[in-house]
């Protein structure tokens, strides 16, 4: 009997120190895809809150996509944030939409997923029809 809780003890001390009680994170490759099915060519900008300097950070030909993949971010709303806001896409430099927080590709529920780390946004041609002229 004593072989045996002694046996016991001795693989249930080895099964502890074997075990790695260190948490370790993974980091996944987000890739964003955004969609352009308007015959318009599209600017994708940020505008600075304070400075209200633009920033373009892309642009998509008519009927094209854009893939940003190269981000390493845990999760698309933490690059939704770093991204800014208000956020403006210009069409053809005639018409301009500025989207706010939350709302459009600045929410990351907005976004169809369609891969396990692939997520698309579409701009259609309503987007483009309730765009304003720009100023």
């Amino acid at each position: 009997m004593n072989y045996l809780i002694t046996g016991a003890s001795l693989i249930a001390i080895f099964l502890l120190l074997q075990c790695n009680s260190e948490r370790v994170e993974k980091s996944y490759k987000l890739k964003l895809v955004y969609e352009n099915q308007t015959d318009h060519h599209l600017k994708y900008q940020k505008i600075h809150p304070i400075t209200l300097e633009s920033t373009i950070l892309f642009e998509i030909e008519a009927n094209s996509s854009f893939e940003w993949d190269d981000l390493g971010y845990k999760n698309g709303q933490q690059f939704l944030d770093d991204i800014g806001y208000p956020t403006q896409i210009i069409f053809d430099a005639v018409k301009c939409v500025t989207i706010d927080e939350g709302t459009g590709p600045n929410n990351f529920v907005n976004f169809t997923k369609t891969g396990i780390t692939e997520f698309s946004y579409t701009f259609t041609e309503s987007d483009y029809q309730e765009a304003d002229d720009c100023p």
